[in-house]
């Protein structure tokens, strides 16, 4: 389990950082920039620093003008004497590259240097082979440190996060724990989609609650909270409550001392910047904010249903839901469809009307379809079109859509209380619709295509004819066909946008990571349209519940509008 770590010690040092730092701080330079970024801990030193501290240190480079810019800030070490940019790979102590201004102790330092162009063009091209250390009298050869790595904030500043964006930050720090894989280059948990949406409509529930409690304007998610004044910190509010929700949380796989590491750096950043921007006494009432809208989350999700021992149950009949390869395993996470919902009153609200009957002429139309477009890449009927849009969505669909909505928020200007109800409906949404799918699955448990087909010709229908070869384009997820769980949370992405925008014209696109291939649309559910025959060109599904589960994650939707994130004068 994930342990509960916030100390009162670690409040006080959020509370008092900015003032007491030193700001070595330039006009920052206006060209090309590139931001990097490391969470800094005793343990990365050789030999070991300070086992209790941590810190975050953000470089922006400016090839053009030669300069580099940093912010550092640490905590829970002695009176830092240098800091520097040092040369030299995980595990290896190498030269000073760039000396840094040495931050206060609790505190943080900002400054901008020339540095020779070549050096730092060799830094941009292999960033984890230069590292950033602190040191002090108790640890002369480094109390802290820290490899370089690409920054994750949405808006990257050679001064730190901008306040403004803060949900938006926050958001996609919560992302970054719970679903990026724990050997990627910003460190998480690698939690499956059903798993980490739970726990993001937690953070995200907080943050609008925290958000709300200070602006109003709006029902709460939980009830009972305190009142903030209106002159308290957004930006604070919104860190912290994000923040205590991501190191609060009970998790199956706990948190990673170099990822609480990280996430405590960020709020001590955040913080920072929280006081330069509003003052010291609203990031006070902004911390209290965020403390008790992370409190009251976390203690309404305390005995939620996670991580129960249901299963999904195999059956041996034509039509019963069976595993199949890669894994040959049922699904590790079905207890999901026994998960209090967030918004829904039960998870079997609103049950699909489930698959067709396998004689009937419309389930042959949808089994040959699936069979003829669902093949393996070079085996199927698919059209070059349809090849590529089935690669393009071989993707964590829930990443994939929030990433989109966090630029969406920017392109269409919201406010910081604005981005927090956005992002709350759409995450508790998500969140519903994955539960309510999954208890779906488990009441139909209805075969996938693999089955169907290889055993086509038991299922007493003459136009289905059985292949005991076919394979899928995609390899067979571990649990029943019916409702599809990408289009249950694609439908309440799009159903979400529509009920908060007022419209359902939107010009927006989908960006896929790594290979930055885009989809273009004009409409929320133009992506929909697609996930429906995407998922039965990746083999993976028959068309009804792909459709079933879209009106599923509307009806979600349309519960949600009635009954929550009401205006209230």
């Amino acid at each position: 389990m994930s342990r509960r770590r916030l100390p009162v010690a670690f409040a006080l040092i959020l509370t008092l950082l900015l003032p007491a730092a030193v700001l070595a701080q330039a006009n920052s330079p206006t060209t090309e920039a590139y931001a990097l970024a490391t969470p800094l801990s005793g343990g990365n030193e050789i030999p070991a620093g300070d086992a209790d501290g941590f810190g975050y240190a953000r470089v922006t480079i400016f090839p053009a003008t030669s300069e580099l810019c940093f912010s550092l800030s640490v905590a829970r070490i002695g009176t830092p004497t240098a800091a520097h940019i040092h040369e030299g790979t995980a595990g290896v102590t190498g030269r000073i590259v760039v000396p840094l201004a040495a931050p206060v102790p609790d505190g943080l330092v900002r400054g901008c240097v020339s540095v020779d162009r070549t050096l730092l063009n060799a830094i941009l091209a292999a960033p984890s082979n230069y590292y950033v250390n602190v040191h002090n009298a108790e640890f002369p050869d480094g109390a802290l440190r820290g490899q370089l790595q690409s920054d994750g904030l949405s808006t990257p500043s050679p001064m730190g996060p901008d306040p403004d964006n803060a949900v938006l930050d926050w958001n996609l720090h919560a992302a970054n724990v719970f679903i990026n894989a724990p050997g990627a280059p910003i460190q998480g948990v690698g939690q499956v989609p059903t798993v980490a949406s739970l726990h993001l409509a937690m953070v995200q529930g907080a943050v609008y609650d925290a958000v709300n409690m200070i602006e109003g304007g709006y029902q709460p998610y939980n009830e009972g909270l305190p009142e903030a004044p209106e002159t308290a910190s957004k930006s604070a509010a919104v860190a912290t409550a994000a923040h205590h929700v991501i190191v609060g949380v009970v998790l199956m796989t706990p948190l990673s001392e170099g990822i609480i590491s990280r996430v405590d750096a960020l709020l001590a950043e955040s913080i920072a910047a929280a006081i330069e921007a509003d003052g010291q006494t609203a990031v006070t009432d902004g911390i209290a904010a965020g403390e008790a809208a992370a409190a009251a989350m976390l203690a309404a999700r305390a005995n939620d249903g996670r991580y129960g021992t249901f299963q999904f149950t195999p059956g041996t009949e034509p039509g019963d839901w069976r595993p199949e390869p890669p894994t040959n395993i049922g699904d590790p996470f079905a207890w999901v469809a026994q998960v209090q919902p967030f918004l829904v009153e039960s998870p079997s609200q609103f049950r699909t009307a489930g698959p067709l009957d396998m004689t009937s002429d419309q389930y042959a139309t949808e089994y040959n379809e699936v069979k003829t477009l669902g093949g393996p890449t070079g085996a199927s009927a698919r059209t070059a079109e349809q090849e590529a849009m089935a690669q393009f969505y071989n993707v964590n669909a829930l990443e994939l859509y929030i990433r989109a909505f966090r630029t969406i928020a920017v392109t269409e200007g919201l406010t910081m209380a604005e981005q927090a109800r956005l992002f709350a409906m759409m995450d508790m949404a998500i969140a519903d619709a994955l539960i309510t799918c999954w208890d779906d699955k488990a009441y139909w448990s209805f075969w996938r295509p693999i089955t169907a087909i290889q055993h086509g010709d038991e299922d007493g229908n003459p136009n289905t004819i059985g292949d005991p070869a076919w394979m899928p384009m995609l390899g067979t997820p571990p649990y029943p066909d019916h409702p599809s769980g990408y289009n249950s949370a694609s439908s309440t992405a799009a159903y979400t946008a529509i009920a908060f925008f007022g419209t359902n014209d939107m010009e927006f696109s989908l960006v896929k990571l790594g290979t930055n291939e885009t989809r273009d649309f004009t409409h929320f559910t133009d992506m929909t349209a697609e996930t429906i025959e995407v998922r039965i060109l990746h083999g993976i599904h028959f068309r009804t519940p792909d459709v079933q589960a879209v009106e599923m994650g509307k009806n979600i939707v349309d519960w949600l509008i009635a009954h929550y994130f009401q205006p209230v004068s």
